[in-house]
């Protein structure tokens, strides 16, 4: 196949802290993609590392040479960010597709001659990863995780199931996603959002061969809450349940209170008095909880802040 009609694809790779990783990974997956048909370039899009992960992609440019390219953030702006300058930055190039994949090789290259047979030859615009829940992964982040997959879909009606981040986009997806101006992101729902014909390949979740993970329970509590009211004003709606609650119950200790004094029963109400005190303060703290987070996304949306900032590029 000559050169003109190769089709470009560009993988993506957001790397926070993975000095010791990066040359492992990049070799990994250039042994697992075709060798004809295809012109793959890598990006690597450093998130504000506190290691040499740059200064290690200086000297793979020097092997790599044209088939690397890196992104450095000015500082850690998260994962989803760093992922959209990626896009970014392949949406520029013009390329015909885009791969997005974990630098800690957690996301098996072998799967990526599957990704892009589907995407070629069954015009698939979405090709997307989905995880199958091993034996080595704990109970609780087995529970967490359907628990999140399943308050999502059923807020925001959008079936992600145990989707990854590891996917192949075609050009107009990248568009698509390029054109959006929110900041609050979360990948994963919206190019489930965005449609378009897609299809889901299961890998089994490798191990990390360099480091640790960099998500604590706290971090992925934050991150879950934050997609969740990113997709939906649904949890506003408890706030309104709760307050209907309240006043049922408010208005069955009136009537009772006054059925038994025109009985002429004194009401002994002080364990009564505590109780509403303890749930009108429950109420009233969980519902400013659930407005003060979207107060805080508008709050950030109206800023207009960049998503993230380019201190330097290869």
């Amino acid at each position: 196949m000559t050169e003109g009609l190769r089709k470009s694809v560009d993988i993506i790779l957001p790397a926070y802290n993975e000095e010791l990783a990066l040359q492992s990974t990049l070799e990994k997956i250039s042994k697992e993609l075709p060798r004809d048909g295809y012109k793959f370039t890598f990006i690597v899009v450093d998130d504000g590392s506190e290691d040499k992960t740059w200064q290690e992609l200086l000297l793979l440019k020097e092997s790599y040479g044209e088939t690397l390219q890196g992104v450095k953030l000015s500082r850690n702006f998260g994962k989803e960010s760093a992922m959209f300058a990626g896009i970014s930055r392949a949406r520029d190039r013009g390329v015909d597709a885009v791969i997005i994949m974990d630098s800690d090789l957690q996301h098996p290259p072998s799967v990526l001659k599957s990704m892009l047979y589907h995407w070629d030859n069954d015009e698939f615009k979405i090709v997307q990863g989905v995880k199958k829940y091993s034996a080595s992964e704990s109970f609780c982040k087995v529970v967490f995780s359907s628990l999140f997959y399943s308050v999502f879909s059923k807020i925001s009606r959008l079936e992600l199931k145990a989707e990854s981040d590891f996917k192949l986009l075609d050009k107009v997806v990248v568009e698509c996603l390029s054109n959006l101006k929110e900041r609050n992101l979360f990948f994963r729902g919206l190019s489930s959002w965005i449609g378009y014909k897609s299809m889901s390949i299961e890998f089994d979740v490798q191990e990390r061969e360099y480091g640790d993970t960099k998500w604590s329970f706290f971090s992925l509590l934050k991150y879950s809450i934050g997609n969740i009211t990113s997709f939906s004003s649904r949890p506003l709606m408890l706030v309104l349940l709760l307050a209907l609650g309240y006043l049922l119950l408010s208005c069955y200790l009136i009537i009772k209170t006054l059925y038994l004094h025109f009985l002429g029963f004194n009401y002994q109400g002080y364990s009564t008095i505590l109780i509403l005190i303890s749930i009108t303060g429950m109420c009233v703290l969980f519902s400013m909880g659930i407005m003060g987070i979207y107060v805080s996304k508008l709050y950030e949306e109206v800023k207009g802040r960049p998503r993230y900032l380019i201190e330097d590029t290869i």
